[in-house]
């Protein structure tokens, strides 16, 4: 099992390496449970941008955190 503090902290080194707009979608979806077209309208840009950042930023954290040792 992993540390929840451990993970935490993992995550938020991983996001803080990301630029701002991929921060700012990723936060606003998984932390504020914002809509698509919602965190699409507040950034400028296409709801079919957000789905794919989102998509890659998750295949990146995954590989992040299993680098790591805190997934498999």
């Amino acid at each position: 099992m992993v540390d929840e503090k451990v993970l935490s902290s993992e995550i938020q080194d991983f996001l803080m390496a990301q630029d701002t707009l991929k921060r700012v979608v990723f936060v606003r979806r998984y932390w504020f449970c914002d809509s698509f077209s919602s965190i699409a309208e507040q950034c400028n840009i296409s709801e079919s941008n957000v789905k794919m950042i989102l998509s890659r930023m998750r295949k990146n954290l995954k590989q992040y955190l299993e680098e790591r040792g805190l997934r498999q």
